[in-house]
């Protein structure tokens, strides 16, 4: 391998138009005349002259300027069209449409009997029967298989360019080494994981740029065209970052992705990134905590790996970082999922992202530019493609011991998990779909079991005597996928190193809300495979024609109420529990008077309802066998949740699509997106629900006037930082500093040495860990939330004491004994989360402002906690009338 000068250059910006649709380019002088800017791995690579070059086919070269997602699409057809040595397919579309591609890269040779190879690979995983000899034939003929996400965030531009450099490379390079790679390895391409956010960046830059004789790249860091205004093109359509739904699948992109990905099931996955514009090129081993679920020969690899890519870079004079920063905890990353997939999950991260338009300057002496930026990333991907080759046969073993290891569910750790067949059918569906994506075997009890080897959820404490009747979920963790099973399940989450760079605790069946435990034990009892799941139909019960009742109980009861408002009824809500018909139903259940109705279609309704999953009842008589009858007061007039979203800059943009995807995609409600700007103008008389999400606040006087608008009856749901704003401005309450005997006073900074207040820095920090939280079920706002069901998990990133009038309703408070359940979280922060208030109800004048201390949608996959907001927004307009 021929060694690249080591050279640092500070590159000119030129004054070249592209010829296509107006994009400023780098000159092309910056990325073909400076050999350490070449893309040529090996050195005199040669290439097939019918495959088409990406500059012949797009009018540029790579790293001149940036690439629309549909150009690159058709780059991927044509390459594909031209060469036998690869394949197209499109696995999927985003929110917007635009297509989710991939290309499948090898010899052709390889390609043929690829549905041979694929399937050789699955009996690794799949066949715990599989013979010595034929796992040493599979070995020996099956080529190792690598994965190449690129893009996972839009405004980190440089991996999509890469993408289709390195493609034409392994598709027309007809040098030895090139060979060896595609007879030894099958490589997959996902060029643009996010293709919204790519969009949004792209074209945000071409309109910030200039086009004159005197414009061009400007590689001033206070240029405009560094400043990357809200949302910014990170995240996807929703404003998700896809880089923590890869376990989760709330969205198109990662769902579908996966779907194809355990077709595949690389041994090798590469997930590429951009970071701040001043840091060095990171690869390798990142940082602790590791999961303590994945296993050591998955780290010994990433060490492997590591070290040969420093050697790449040692020989080009590149500089780099390893063992730094990035941890492997939280499982929904894309260097971290893939390893419970059985695959080496890597990390590459170039610097650049948003910010580093076409070129930066870093200091007086450099100038970071995208050519480098490809370059760097070309390296990597380049390398990894040469390692893999040369350690086919490596990986496949490894890869075998991981499905072998994972199905015998060796060492500590949960092994078993029930799921009571009763929990809402609709949140049941939601865990079904969530292991049929991961490929989670999921059992059913053929007959009834007490056992006493199972704990709860709730407290963390066996129960003696368990009963789990017939047909109660059981999830072994003795089964291929058992590694993510125990990262998912498991009520608490190791944590080797409190300096985390993400969440640290996200329990599946907390976060969803699921009734459930847990044992360390085997579970031995008859159990039969569970091959699907749908839940019951939801059903119109009764024939009378007073009132329609739909119970308040089903998860999906908010759609319900978001069909009343928009087909604009008369209701009522259940003041209490009642009983009509020999029915029961819930407090905060809808009534829907007919007579009241008269006007309005009222069977489309019923079937919009019916449609979403939630039964209906309609009522024979107003008179009720036990609870209020159903004209009686007791059941207030509801004044319906006409629904404004606030949003844009100053909100928390990942809050603000989290809200936003809740009321959009996972409760189907109205509602009206507004900007922040907007607010403190616009007439608010036509609402009655304004949803502020994490944000820094508002002005004064967008306070004054929503202030007013909540005394005449107005409801306030504010979340996380939003929160502290509604309570001092809305609600005019003062903090209240509680006095706690006997504290030990802290000592003063200065006494401290450096190292001892780094660590007391991170000491100090509440990295998404999961606390407990027990509900007040009498309250309204709790209606839904069965008996004996009060407690809720919550995600935690801080400890927030927020003022409060004497006159408030604490809907929820932290658990007084136990606040924390999971997650690094110190002793006196404890005991400031300890019986503090969660959810916090005030009046004031005719209406309401609720808080929630944390945010509940982060994610989209906490559906327990989603319920309660969406609570908050459907009964925040008539609290005043219970």
């Amino acid at each position: 391998m021929r060694v690249l000068a080591a050279v640092v250059v500070c590159l000119s910006i030129c004054l070249h138009a592209s010829h296509a649709r107006g994009q400023m380019t780098l000159g092309a002088s910056d990325v073909s005349s400076d050999p350490s800017l070449a893309y040529d791995y090996f050195g005199g690579l040669r290439f097939d002259p019918a495959i088409p070059t990406p500059e012949a086919t797009l009018g540029y070269r790579i790293g001149e300027r940036f690439t629309r997602h549909h150009d690159r699409v058709e780059y991927c057809k044509a390459l594909a069209a031209a060469s036998d040595r690869v394949r197209f397919a499109e696995y999927g579309r985003s929110h917007q449409g635009r297509p989710l591609v991939l290309l499948t890269i090898s010899s052709p040779a390889n390609l043929a009997r690829l549905d041979e190879i694929l399937s050789a690979n699955a009996q690794l995983r799949d066949d715990a029967g599989l013979s010595d000899a034929r796992r040493r034939e599979i070995v020996e003929d099956t080529p190792t298989i690598l994965w190449y996400s690129f893009g996972v965030h839009g405004n980190e531009a440089s991996c999509g360019e890469v993408a289709m450099q390195f493609a034409y490379t392994l598709a027309a390079a007809v040098n030895d080494q090139v060979a060896d790679i595609l007879d030894n390895c099958v490589i997959v391409v996902d060029p643009q994981l996010n293709p919204d956010g790519q969009m949004r960046y792209v074209s945000w830059f071409e309109n910030a740029v200039g086009y004159g004789p005197a414009s061009g790249p400007n590689a001033n860091p206070n240029a405009f065209e560094h400043q990357e205004p809200w949302p910014g093109g990170r995240s996807n359509h929703y404003l998700f970052d896809l880089n923590r739904d890869w376990v989760w699948g709330v969205h198109p992109e990662s769902k579908s992705r996966l779907a194809v990905y355990r077709r595949y099931l690389p041994h090798l996955h590469l997930d590429y990134h951009e970071q701040g514009h001043t840091s060095p090129y990171f690869f390798g081993e990142g940082d602790t905590p590791y999961n303590v679920n994945i296993p050591q020969d998955t780290k010994d690899w990433i060490k492997l790996f590591g070290r040969a890519n420093a050697r790449a870079f040692d020989e080009r004079g590149i500089v780099y970082a390893t063992r730094e920063r990035f941890d492997y905890l939280y499982p929904g990353y894309g260097k971290v999922l893939p390893t419970y997939h059985g695959a080496v999950g890597l990390l590459l991260e170039k610097a650049g992202h948003g910010r580093a338009g076409l070129a930066i300057e870093v200091s007086d002496q450099y100038t970071l530019t995208l050519a480098e930026r490809v370059r760097d990333h070309f390296v990597t991907a380049m390398n990894y493609a040469e390692v893999s080759a040369a350690n086919r046969r490596g990986q496949l073993e490894r890869f075998a011991k991981f499905w072998s290891d994972a199905r015998a569910a060796r060492g500590p750790g949960p092994k078993a998990f029930a799921i009571a067949s009763d929990n809402d059918p609709a949140v049941l569906k939601k865990l079904w779909d969530f292991c049929l994506m991961h490929g989670i075997e999921v059992g059913r009890l053929t007959g009834n079991l007490t056992t006493s080897a199972f704990a709860t959820y709730d407290t963390g404490e066996v129960v003696d005597g368990l009963e789990l009747p017939s047909g109660t979920w059981v999830i072994d963790a003795r089964q291929p996928m058992g590694n993510l099973v125990r990262a998912m399940f498991e009520r608490v989450t190791e944590v080797e190193n409190p300096d985390t760079y993400d969440i640290t605790a996200w329990s599946l069946p907390v976060s969803f809300g699921l009734a459930a435990w847990w044992s360390d034990a085997p579970l031995d009892a008859r159990v039969e495979t569970v091959t699907r799941y749908a839940p019951p139909a939801a059903r119109m019960t009764g024939s009378g024609g007073v009132a329609l009742l739909i119970d308040s109980a089903q998860h999906n009861f908010p759609v319900a109420v978001g069909r009343a408002v928009a087909h604009d009824l008369f209701c009522r809500v259940l003041g209490g529990t009642v009983e009509v018909d020999g029915k029961r139903f819930e407090k905060g259940s809808l009534l829907v008077h007919v007579i009241r109705n008269p006007d309005r279609d009222l069977d489309a309704f019923v079937r919009e309802v019916l449609a979403s999953g939630v039964s209906v009842h309609r009522a024979s008589e107003g008179f009720a066998a036990s609870g209020p009858h159903l004209g009686n007061n007791a059941n207030p007039i509801m004044r319906m949740p006409k629904v404004l979203l606030v949003t844009g800059s100053g909100t928390d943009s990942l809050s603000a699509g989290h809200h936003w995807h809740m009321l959009d995609i996972n409760f189907p409600f109205p509602h009206t997106r507004i900007d922040t700007g907007t607010l403190g103008r616009m007439d608010l008389t036509g609402s009655s629900v304004l949803v502020l999400p994490s944000m820094s606040g508002l002005s004064t006087s967008t306070a004054e006037r929503v202030r007013e608008w909540v005394r005449g009856g107005g409801a306030v749901v504010a979340s996380e930082s939003a929160a502290a704003w509604a309570l001092r401005e809305i609600v005019q309450a003062e903090a209240q500093r509680e006095q706690r005997p006997n504290r030990p006073e802290e000592a003063k900074p200065n006494t401290r040495t450096w190292e001892e207040r780094r660590q007391l820095g991170i000491d100090r920090r509440v990295a998404g860990a999961m606390a407990l939280t027990r509900l007040d079920l009498s309250h309204p706002l709790t209606a839904g939330v069965r008996d004996g069901h009060d407690a809720l998990g919550v995600i935690v990133r801080g400890v927030r004491e927020l003022p409060m009038r004497d006159d408030a309703h604490v809907v929820a408070r932290y658990d007084a004994n136990q606040p924390i359940i999971s997650g690094p979280v110190n002793d006196a922060n404890k005991e400031r989360l300890a019986g503090s208030p969660f959810i916090i109800h005030h009046r004031v004048g005719s209406g309401s402002v609720i808080v929630f201390t944390e945010d509940v949608t982060i994610r989209g996959f906490h559906h327990a906690g989603m319920r309660l907001l969406m609570n908050a927004i459907i009964y925040g307009p008539t609290l005043s009338r219970f």
